[in-house]
């Protein structure tokens, strides 16, 4: 695939990772541990599919 498609997908994953961290921290500003807690599982696992996404970019930039 192409450069732009990567980029474009682990810019706007950042940035919809960092609106769930907000919704989170709101949460718990609110009194909403649950609610909170579940956000923050939802934070930890965009953190780990944007990981996993660059490490296939990073392979297959070094492919060729």
């Amino acid at each position: 695939m192409e450069k732009t498609y990567y980029v474009a997908t682990l810019f706007f994953g950042f940035i919809i990772t960092l609106a769930i961290l907000c919704f989170a921290i709101v949460s718990f500003y609110l009194h909403y541990p649950w609610a909170g807690i579940l956000f923050i599982i939802i934070f930890l696992a965009g953190i780990s599919m944007n990981v996993v996404f660059a490490k296939k970019w990073i392979q297959k930039s070094n492919k060729g």
